[in-house]
């Protein structure tokens, strides 16, 4: 009789021992956020005496199609430590500093593992998964830069032009206002190292995300250069007593426009075209 009630009592105390359990969850999904901490707190709890209380180690690892690595987390290491239970409390939790930041990036995940029970506790749920949601985008936007047209853009033997000039469009936040020659501005080679234009052609504005190589769309400037002109030949004319004579001169560009003036150092302007038929009284030099 007595070896019967023995047997029944290691029995049932068994029966407890395997019911007490410590468990990690559910799992946590939240934005990374754009700069400094994210907190995940994931939870724990133990089904025991309060008298008894277990304590646990917890490790922290990537898992997944897209894992995390340890540069996701503060202090650029995958978190450790052990989690333990205020007295007469069953439930508290792990806390998991992500890093934030403007990085275009998959979700991550990551999973924090529970081990090393101790008191005579068996692990439940053992693990629970962290979901980093990327919360970022491209800080250049969706707008070009709106262009200034008062601005010439059209230069006389040099061209030394700050193209920044052509627009006062506010820049978005974490974004450049870059210029290219080319009109892809993905291709960094083209970028110009500052926004100083010194030859002609045409130049492409965009705000520019360089953390995640992203642009918004671009506006176009044309810069044109022109040589002074110059004249090239005249053909003079002369007669005997007043009346009319007819001069002529080429200039260096067909584009030019040919003034003729009194005096060498100009002034008002007696007529224009590559031929002039001043009335004249007395010799005078044109």
């Amino acid at each position: 009789m007595f070896k019967g009630l023995l047997v029944s009592l290691f029995l049932f105390l068994g029966t407890v021992a395997q019911g007490q359990t410590i468990s990690i969850g559910p799992d946590v999904a939240i934005n990374e956020g754009n700069s400094g901490t994210t907190i995940f707190s994931f939870t724990v709890t133990y089904n025991g005496s309060f008298l008894n209380a277990p304590s646990a180690k917890y490790t922290v690892s990537g898992t997944g199609a897209n894992p995390a690595d340890a540069s996701d987390f503060v202090g650029g290491a995958f978190p450790t430590g052990e989690v333990s239970f205020p007295i007469f409390i069953n439930s508290t939790t792990i806390t998991i500093n992500v890093s934030g930041d403007l990085l275009i990036e998959p979700d991550e995940t990551f999973i924090v593992t529970l081990s090393d029970p101790t008191n005579g506790y068996f692990l439940g749920n053992a693990s629970a998964i962290g979901t980093i949601i990327n919360d970022d985008a491209c800080t250049a936007g969706t707008t070009a830069p709106a262009l200034v047209t008062t601005v010439p853009t059209s230069f006389c033997d040099v061209i030394n032009q700050n193209l920044n000039d052509y627009t006062n469009t506010p820049i978005p936040d974490n974004s450049v206002l870059t210029w290219s020659t080319n009109s892809d501005p993905l291709v960094d080679a083209d970028h110009l190292m500052g926004s100083i234009a010194t030859v002609e052609g045409d130049y492409y504005g965009f705000f520019y995300d360089t953390l995640n190589n992203c642009a918004s769309p671009t506006s176009t400037v044309s810069l044109t250069l022109n040589a002074t002109p110059t004249i090239t030949d005249t053909t003079p004319d002369s007669r005997c007593g007043p009346g009319e004579v007819t001069l002529g001169a080429i200039a260096s560009s067909g584009t030019a426009t040919l003034n003729w003036y009194a005096a060498a150092t100009g002034g008002t302007s007696l007529g224009t075209g590559v031929s002039f038929n001043p009335t004249i009284t007395a010799t005078t030099p044109l």
